[in-house]
């Protein structure tokens, strides 16, 4: 039997881009690869897709055809309007390109052009923040921040905020969570981002019971807009354990020692977690008040306002 005629890589195929219909989004043939739950090369997964394609069982939208489909749609006009933002320009959101062609099974094939729409609007909201994005690159605090969930893929709609991870320097956590709340109201995007998940340099790796198919999927796709120290590296060295879920992804073995501060800084730092301590009452007050999803250890917060993991369970 070749490879490629594996019995269980068709259902596997129909299974990835399942999973990406429950978000309404089209994957691209790199993505399939990216999220395939078992070793494969591209060669034998481009075999397996074409079979399909040739049995109708899979649509590939080529980009062509979707954007003749688009321009009859009032809904393409977002494209005029994100073009004529100043901001976008400089922003250049790399990270929100799209690689045609798409792939669909035949009843998501509507999916496709949601896929195209949301990348528009996914755009137009980055762009938004840009100025915010640049100001937390300011903050000696910050280490690294990261775009993350459907943002992250160009994937939001005219709803959703966009997610944003934040990689603290060692013992500010609380701090870096007080500055970057209080920019995005200073800023005025404080509706427009979702500030829910903060770590300490120290503690990168993903906590056992976190180590799922969803979180893993967030983890790939999430996209670093700022990166100091090659903190981003780390992170994905430190969480190697996705390519036990996902063998095709990318990850690096890039590995990195926190060096030990010097004693001035440490006299310092005790006055420091003085202030540390305070914000962390007051804002553990109000993040109960508000009773949102949370997991908070000294090094890790995870605050969720919905618990998108367990609604995925519950439907595929």
């Amino acid at each position: 039997m070749k490879p490629s005629s594996h019995p269980g890589y068709s259902k596997l195929v129909v299974n990835t881009i399942s999973y990406f219909h429950f978000f309404n989004y089209s994957p691209s043939f790199e993505q399939i690869y990216t999220f395939f739950p078992e070793k494969i090369s591209k060669r034998q997964l481009k075999t397996v897709i074409n079979r399909f394609i040739n049995q109708k069982k899979l649509i590939a939208h080529e980009e062509a055809t979707l954007m003749r489909t688009l321009m009859k749609k009032k809904d393409y006009e977002l494209n005029k309007e994100l073009n004529n933002k100043p901001n976008h320009q400089s922003l250049n959101i790399k990270f929100c390109h799209l690689d045609f062609p798409l792939y669909t099974l035949p009843q998501y094939s509507i999916n496709t052009s949601v896929t195209i729409q949301r990348h528009i609007i996914s755009n137009n909201k980055l762009a938004l923040v840009y100025c915010y994005t640049k100001a937390l690159s300011r903050i000696p605090l910050v280490k690294m921040v990261a775009i993350t969930g459907s943002a992250s893929v160009g994937n939001c709609t005219p709803k959703d905020d966009i997610d944003i991870m934040i990689i603290a320097k060692r013992g500010y956590l609380w701090i870096s969570r007080f500055f970057t709340i209080l920019l995005s109201i200073l800023y005025n995007v404080r509706n427009l981002v979702c500030l829910n998940l903060f770590f300490d340099e120290t503690d990168l790796t993903i906590p056992r019971n976190k180590q799922t198919p969803y979180v893993a999927h967030e983890i790939l796709q999430m996209k670093p807009v700022i990166d100091k120290g090659q903190i981003y590296k780390r992170f994905i060295s430190e969480n190697r354990w996705v390519r036990k879920i996902y063998p095709n992804s990318l990850m690096s073995n890039y590995k990195a020692q926190i060096t030990n501060q010097s004693q001035n800084s440490k006299y310092k730092y005790q006055i420091i977690r003085l202030f540390e301590a305070i914000l962390k009452q007051i804002q553990l007050a109000i993040i109960r008040k508000n009773k949102t999803s949370f997991m908070i250890t000294d090094t890790q917060l995870w605050l969720f306002r919905r618990d998108f993991e367990k609604k995925i369970r519950s439907k595929l």
